[in-house]
Parts: C-alpha cells; sequence; structure tokens
C-alpha cells in the first residue's frame, strides 16, 4: 500500500470529524440536546475531538519541510504575537470576571483552537490545494448537507395529513 494514500485518507477522515466537531461546537441546536439529555458534559468532549484531531491534521501536514521552513519563518512570528495579545487579554479581561467558565473556554479557545486553527490555514494556503481539498470547501459541503436535512425534517413536520384534516 502506498503510505501517501494512507496519510491522504486519514487526513481527509480527520478533516470532517474536526469539520463536524466545530459546527456541534459552536452553540448548534444539535449540541444543546445532547447536553441536556447527557449527565456527560460534551462540552468538554467536543473540544477535546477539536484539539485532538486538529493537532494530528497539524502533525501531519507539517510532514513536509518546506512547508516546515515556510511555517517558521512567515508564520511563526504572527502566531507569537497572537498568542502575546491573548495572554495579555486574558489576564486583563477574563481573569478579573467572576465566572470561572469564561476562564476554561478562553483558554479552550483561544489558548489552544485558534492557533492550530490558523496554522492549518496557512499551512493549507502554501500547500496549494485546490478545490475540493480545501478545508473550508468541506466545511461548506457539510453546512450545505445540514441545512438540507434541517430543511426535510422541517417540511415533514410542517406538512402533517391529521393537521390539515382537522383545521377543516
Amino acid at each position: 500500500m502506498n503510505i501517501q494514500r494512507i496519510k491522504d485518507t486519514f487526513s481527509w477522515f480527520l478533516e470532517y470529524v474536526l469539520i463536524v466537531s466545530v459546527i456541534l461546537e459552536c452553540n448548534s441546536v444539535l449540541m444543546h440536546g445532547v447536553v441536556t439529555e447527557s449527565t456527560v458534559n460534551f462540552y468538554y468532549v467536543i473540544h477535546a475531538v477539536i484539539v485532538a484531531s486538529a493537532a494530528v491534521l497539524l502533525v501531519l501536514k507539517l510532514a513536509d519541510k518546506k512547508i516546515i521552513k515556510l511555517f517558521i519563518e512567515r508564520f511563526l512570528p504572527i502566531l507569537v504575537v497572537m498568542e502575546l495579545y491573548a495572554i495579555m487579554y486574558f489576564f486583563l479581561g477574563v481573569v478579573p470576571s467572576p465566572a470561572h467558565s469564561a476562564i476554561k473556554d478562553f483558554i479552550v479557545k483561544f489558548m489552544l483552537m485558534l492557533p492550530i486553527f490558523s496554522s492549518l490555514l496557512f499551512i493549507e494556503r502554501k500547500e496549494e490545494n485546490k478545490g475540493n481539498d480545501r478545508i473550508l470547501y468541506k466545511y461548506s459541503n457539510v453546512v450545505c448537507i445540514m441545512a438540507f436535512l434541517n430543511l426535510i425534517v422541517y417540511y415533514m413536520s410542517t406538512f402533517h395529513v391529521d393537521e390539515l384534516e382537522s383545521e377543516i
């Protein structure tokens, strides 16, 4: 078997896992339904899935020497400035707030997810992926599929024959 083909398939799978996890994490109705029905805090599970899949994707994409060189030369200084700003905001804006959940959410979203996502998007741009290989293209596909499924559920729930007969 070809190692590159296995790596590409694994990356493709991880990208879709990452995209679906990000969509669920962004206050979606599906996530609120799961969280209210379960005793497990799925926010932490989703955050762990996002960070783990994004970190593995980052390691897989940084396997190329050319990409590593470009990453260190062009993006690492920007990433350092971005994280210094986030740390400064953390100590000046988030820590004084009385909510402990705000501290946890800020650390997960801005200290872990933001640098990993921005690094992934930078690397993807430098890899010169075209068309279907882009993460944001895959994101739009998943959102379109979810919108289509939501329309089907909406139309199936609004056009009941029983309700139409009872109104007559």
